[in-house]
């Protein structure tokens, strides 16, 4: 089922945001783009860098049904709970003030990554804490690489959820379209691996999350501006992957309790075109799992998740 447009009412933050990266992206170009040298070996910048605090508004309840009603999973395992997932849709726009402070183009970055520790339960409809701040950087002749951390919550327990996320981007015109669309990895889920779920996704899931969200980045969403950017249809958020594989652990693995995931570690390996069908595979024997056309061929996501006692 299609997102309902009436949702991007609460994404205004973020809207305005990536508002922002716009306008700077075109101010970068016309003061001359990418830095007139880059290094040959990795630099490291100094970091890291001072917080950013912030209170905003935690999503409504109606929009929390529909994240979980479009990632997979059952409203009724939250009831006034936030689903751990759902952190990016309101802490998007204090991470981007974060890299902000860079001196970069910053419409271009992806995300590479994130690692979550969930301390407490977050209650739909309450005012929450965000705090943010660019742990490092570093950079090559080929691409930046920036680490943000994150600390989210109530005024009560303001670190409810602590996560660092990676992102890059790559450097220079040449590398740009080449960095974007190869496949980063060849990590498989192995024979091994049992399947826990499939998806069929439609042309139009990287529309629907990015109205739940926030994120419009137009490469989910757009075609043309996707094969702009090297791919060859619109590709599925790496977050949006990562939320429905949790709620697909949730039904086949927590039994209906999410508050048993207390930690994931996710790592996005190669983009995700749409439309597609792809399963989500577990490790028989621990706790990683992996998106992945079949248990032979390259994953799309790898990650490994904790469980509370």
């Amino acid at each position: 089922m299609a997102a309902s447009l009436r949702h991007l009412f609460e994404q205004k933050r973020s809207l305005a945001a990536l508002s922002r990266l716009a306008i700077d992206a075109v101010a970068h170009r016309i003061n001359g783009g990418q830095r007139a040298s880059q290094p040959s070996e990795p630099e490291r910048e100094p970091g890291p860098g001072p917080w950013i605090e912030e209170r905003v508004e935690g999503p409504s309840a109606a929009l929390v049904r529909a994240f979980v009603r479009e990632s997979g999973g059952d409203a009724g395992w939250y009831r006034d709970r936030v689903p751990v997932a759902l952190f990016p849709q309101w802490t998007f726009a204090t991470m981007t003030r974060v890299l902000g402070s860079l001196p970069d183009d910053l419409s271009r970055v992806l995300n590479q990554g994130v690692t979550v520790s969930r301390t407490a339960t977050i209650r739909s409809g309450v005012a929450l804490v965000v705090r943010a701040r660019l742990a490092s950087v570093e950079r090559d002749e080929r691409r930046a690489r920036f680490v943000t951390e994150l600390e989210t919550g109530t005024e009560e327990q303001p670190d409810a959820i602590v996560a660092k996320v990676h992102t890059y981007l790559p450097l220079g015109r040449s590398s740009q379209r080449s960095d974007r669309a190869r496949p980063k990895s060849q990590e498989t889920p192995g024979a091994s691996a049992r399947e826990l779920a499939t998806w069929s996704l439609a042309p139009t899931a990287g529309r629907d999350f990015a109205v739940l969200t926030g994120d419009v980045n137009p490469i989910h969403w757009l075609g043309p501006a996707a094969k702009l950017a090297g791919f060859r249809s619109p590709i599925l958020h790496g977050f949006a992957q990562m939320a429905r594989s949790i709620e697909a652990l949730n039904r086949g693995v927590f039994v209906g309790d999410p508050a048993r995931l207390s930690g994931f570690d996710v790592r996005f390996l190669r983009p995700l075109a749409l439309p597609s069908r792809v399963a989500l595979y577990v490790d028989r024997g621990g706790a990683r799992f992996w998106v992945a056309d079949g248990p032979n061929g390259p994953a799309y996501l790898s990650a490994s998740y904790e469980v509370s006692p």
